[in-house]
């Protein structure tokens, strides 16, 4: 197996479209991704990432049973049934309910590679046992990790993520540069010490700034139920 890693999303990134992966494994684990396993887990038979608030309203506009969730700088957009948050959702029936979703930094990560494979999925803290399973019984050549990050830069849960995920199909990869061996064993040393990675996770950026928006609620639900869900949620994006 192939595989291929950016650390973070930028608008800068220079995007080669004449590759293809077999697979696409999105990150972003506040909150993009782990409210995409959440909403899986409650009953959504169909998760659509879009890139802009326009486009979430036009698929509103088209079918009106559609469930807008998302946000802008962690808020909750007008008109939208649900915002970005995991632990509200999680208390939520979504059973057979289509969510069109659309984020600051997981989303537009996400849409900027629609053009390189036809399977996009979600991997979050939450599933992270389950994707390594998928991936290991996979029959994937090339598959891609992307981490979104946060507004174009660095965003050390996604990282983290990503370096376990690697460190658990490590056996695999067929040819590795430094930064997948940095990677495996970052993933190693964290996987060997869950109450340090937990510590980290709620003192990464991010956390601190979900928790100044009054939202550290989730990270703390996220943080704390890694690894509770087994399902890895299907993305389906429209191939402009």
């Amino acid at each position: 197996m192939n595989l291929s890693v950016v650390a973070f999303y930028s608008d800068t990134l220079v995007i080669d479209t004449s590759t293809h992966y077999d697979a696409v494994f999105l990150i972003d684990v506040y909150r993009a991704t782990s409210t995409m396993v959440v909403m899986a887990n409650r009953g959504a038979k169909l998760i659509k990432p879009v890139s802009s608030l326009n486009e979430a309203f036009l698929e509103k506009n088209i079918d009106s049973s559609i469930l807008l969730c998302g946000e802008r700088d962690s808020i909750k957009p007008e008109g939208f049934n649900f915002g970005n948050d995991t632990a509200f959702l999680c208390k939520q029936d979504l059973s057979n309910k289509t969510c069109v979703m659309t984020t600051s930094n997981g989303t537009r990560a996400l849409r900027a590679f629609t053009k390189t494979s036809e399977l996009f999925f979600a991997c979050s803290i939450l599933n992270l046992n389950t994707c390594i399973e998928m991936i290991q019984q996979s029959q994937y050549e090339d598959i891609l990790v992307l981490c979104a990050g946060n507004w174009g830069s660095f965003s050390l849960e996604d990282y983290l993520c990503a370096a376990i995920l690697i460190n658990g199909i490590k056996d695999g990869i067929n040819e590795m540069d430094d930064e997948i061996r940095l990677a495996i064993e970052v993933g190693d040393f964290y996987k060997g010490n869950p109450e340090q990675l937990k510590t980290v996770l709620k003192k990464t950026d991010h956390a601190r700034k979900l928790k100044e928006q009054n939202k550290f609620d989730d990270v703390c639900f996220i943080v704390e139920h890694m690894n509770s869900f087994d399902c890895v949620p299907r993305l389906y994006l429209e191939r402009n």
